[in-house]
């Protein structure tokens, strides 16, 4: 994902509240533009692709969000 784009990748797991127990990812860009490369990117790498097939064979998506930061 960095290779494409993202500044930063983190993998983090839930240990409380009622998502306990699940995985997050998230992939922090500098701007939308770098979101937009990165995710076009993603789709044509094979490597990641078969990633993430990988993980949908043992777990489950049970959500997506996006998040917009601001530094104040």
């Amino acid at each position: 994902m960095m290779k494409h784009g993202a500044m930063a990748v983190h993998l983090s797991r839930c240990h409380a509240g009622s998502e306990f127990g699940a995985w997050d990812v998230t992939m922090v860009f500098a701007d939308w533009a770098a979101y937009g490369r990165t995710m076009d990117a993603l789709l044509r790498d094979a490597e990641y692709q078969a990633l993430f097939a990988r993980v949908q064979r043992t777990a489950t998506l049970t959500a997506r969000s996006l998040h917009v930061g601001y530094d104040i």
